[in-house]
């Protein structure tokens, strides 16, 4: 199995010596939406392999029979659904945790924050060492603004756990992993249209903004933290929603279709 397409040229053209049959069947993962179709259609031509399955559904079929196989699958997901679980947690209006990963598009985080009251706080994760300078400072200058750094596992979860919602701000994504453990672990989210196609549902288990507007995000910021029933409404579609893309669901149906006979 390839996973996406991250290498640089020089290790891309050496997966042509992985076409030896000893090696059995070759499948490219597509774990990004469109606009990186350039670098799939390059590691796909060293490659060759014989299934090629997207984890998006940014991408139609059409789109994706253009990266060459025999066979194609979009097959969206998936959450660890037994880490990524709820916790009982009350929710305190006089006090707002908003969480972001901060890697993706800080800037539109910063705008929307910018425009919330004083009684919301934002717990970021991520590395900040590679964002621009001007960004970090300021991220790091607002008293009501916390840095956590990198997180993974329990430690993860326990981050999505201590929120009252998250907000996305992707601009390009295939499968976006900070949504999906999120409402896994049953916390409302302001979601990105990038990377929550195949699971977001307006106004059923999130509320997905139509585009990166400020205002828009700002809005539902607002309708999350005072419409306490529509909260725990979405709240619990979120973590029933995100089953259906646990990872066990998600391993069958890929092995299944790559158990299939390929043509000879």
């Amino acid at each position: 199995m390839l996973p996406g397409a991250g290498a640089s040229p020089s290790h891309l053209r050496k997966l042509s010596c992985l076409k030896d049959p000893r090696f059995g069947t070759r499948v490219q993962h597509i774990l990004n939406d469109t606009t990186l179709k350039s670098r799939f259609l390059e590691a796909n031509k060293y490659f060759s392999p014989e299934i090629v399955i997207a984890n998006n559904s940014h991408w139609s079929i059409e789109e994706l029979r253009e990266i060459e196989a025999e066979r194609h699958l979009i097959l969206p997901g998936a959450v660890d659904v037994e880490l990524f679980s709820p916790s009982i947690k009350s929710f305190d209006r006089n006090k707002i945790i908003i969480g972001n990963y901060i890697r993706k598009n800080p800037s539109f985080f910063l705008k929307v924050f910018s425009k919330l009251p004083d009684n919301f706080f934002a717990h970021l994760y991520g590395n900040v060492d590679n964002i621009d300078k001007d960004i970090h400072h300021r991220l790091s200058k607002n008293k009501r603004i916390f840095l956590k750094g990198p997180l993974f596992n329990y430690k993860l979860r326990d981050f999505y756990r201590s929120l009252d919602l998250l907000i996305t701000s992707d601009t390009g994504a295939g499968w976006c992993n900070p949504a999906a453990e999120t409402m896994s672990c049953g916390i409302p989210a302001v979601l990105s249209p990038h990377g929550t196609i195949d699971f977001a549902r307006h106004m059923f288990n999130s509320l997905v903004l139509t585009s990166l507007s400020v205002d828009e995000a700002v809005k539902y910021i607002h309708i999350l933290a005072e419409d306490s029933s529509l909260k725990r409404t979405i709240s619990d579609n979120a973590r029933k929603s995100m089953y259906n893309f646990s990872w066990n669901v998600y391993t069958k149906k890929m092995l299944n279709f790559i158990s299939e006979p390929l043509k000879k």
